[in-house]
């Protein structure tokens, strides 16, 4: 009787992928390395302190559950600065633009895109 081994996943397991995608938002997110950041209008708008406000409190964001963050990747938040609130929230390109990516946990055919609205708080 032979024996034969089971075939070798080349492929990295879901859980694989949800963490590796999580790790590169985070890295975006926080050190503003690994991607773009698309920001609104309003976003321009700011001022230089109240950009790096912003900045800080999208790195300090760490409110993700199972309600807020269902895929577990870190795809979106939202912050307060000043009299203004925001929302970011990722997108993924395929490198060389257009279509979405077909493995956002692979940095080497994806292009992050971190996009950022912010309104103010009255609206």
């Amino acid at each position: 009787m032979k024996i034969t081994r089971p075939k070798q996943h080349t492929q990295p397991s879901d859980r694989h992928r949800i963490w590796k995608t999580r790790a590169l938002n985070d890295k975006l997110r926080i050190t503003g390395k690994g991607g773009f950041f698309r920001l609104s209008k309003n976003a321009w708008a700011l001022s230089y302190l109240e950009y790096m406000q912003m900045r800080q409190a999208m790195a300090a964001y760490s409110d993700f559950n199972s309600e807020n963050d269902p895929s577990g990747t870190h795809e979106s938040g939202q912050f307060n600065v000043g009299n203004w609130k925001g929302i970011w929230e990722f997108e993924y390109q395929k490198k060389g633009g257009g279509a979405f990516s077909p493995d956002p946990s692979d940095p080497t055919v994806t292009t992050r895109v971190l996009h950022v609205e912010v309104v103010p708080e009255w609206w």
